[in-house]
């Protein structure tokens, strides 16, 4: 999903899952990695300098920060 609100729908998943599958629980150590694609291909679509990757950023600053 290609909106700042692709980034808001992936944090919430991963909650889920850090909540749900008992990571960091076991005898070895897990990964989890996590990847926003919103920002890369906003940027692809209107410039890296533009007002809408700007937006994005600061929206997924803030969603992090919630967190």
């Amino acid at each position: 999903m290609y909106t700042p609100f692709g980034n808001q729908i992936l944090i919430d998943f991963v909650k889920e899952i850090l909540k749900n599958e008992n990571l960091g629980k076991g005898e070895f150590t897990d990964h989890l990695a996590v990847s926003f694609s919103t920002p890369d291909k906003i940027g692809h679509d209107y410039g890296i300098q533009s007002y809408e990757v700007l937006d994005t950023y600061l929206r997924l600053d803030e969603q992090l920060s919630n967190y």
